[in-house]
């Protein structure tokens, strides 16, 4: 037989799978468990706005974030969403999975005991055989960081 053929059919082969894989993965639906992705948000904000443990938090997040934000940056933007100070207690408020991708928004709302209170967005990425690790963190709109504001 002719290597030319040989090549060819190997070639083919390679090919058929790489366009199997891909078909397949288009198609594969993604399975979220909201209760995972909610527990490590809450982990998440209880390390770092809790806790105050930067270093730990930033340690906590996907490695997608850690490559656009430096350790430095991730401080610098906590410190900045508070001016007056931080919750003491934080609460899961909703779970926003987005369907067909590896994304849940995870709303959560903390407060400081006297009558402020903090509304934050968590991207976490991942799904529910892969985990979930914080991508971003947002000050939600509505934010009442004065005590007695509405």
């Amino acid at each position: 037989m002719d290597r030319k053929y040989i090549r060819w059919g190997l070639l083919s082969l390679v090919v058929l799978a790489m366009l199997y894989g891909a078909l397949r993965s288009a198609f594969e639906s993604t399975t979220h468990n909201e209760a995972l992705a909610a527990k490590r948000a809450e982990e998440f904000a209880e390390v770092a706005l809790v806790e105050h443990d930067l270093d730990g938090a930033y340690a906590m997040m996907s490695s997608k974030a850690k490559g656009y934000v430096t350790l430095e940056q991730f401080k610098d933007t906590i410190a900045g969403f508070h001016p007056a100070g931080y919750p003491k207690t934080i609460k899961i408020v909703d779970t926003r999975p987005v369907k067909d991708m590896g994304t849940v928004y995870v709303l959560v709302r903390g407060e400081d005991g006297s009558g402020r209170v903090f509304n934050y967005q968590f991207m976490l990425n991942g799904t529910e055989k892969t985990d979930y690790k914080v991508t971003t963190v947002k000050v939600s709109s509505g934010q009442n960081l004065s005590p007695g504001a509405e």
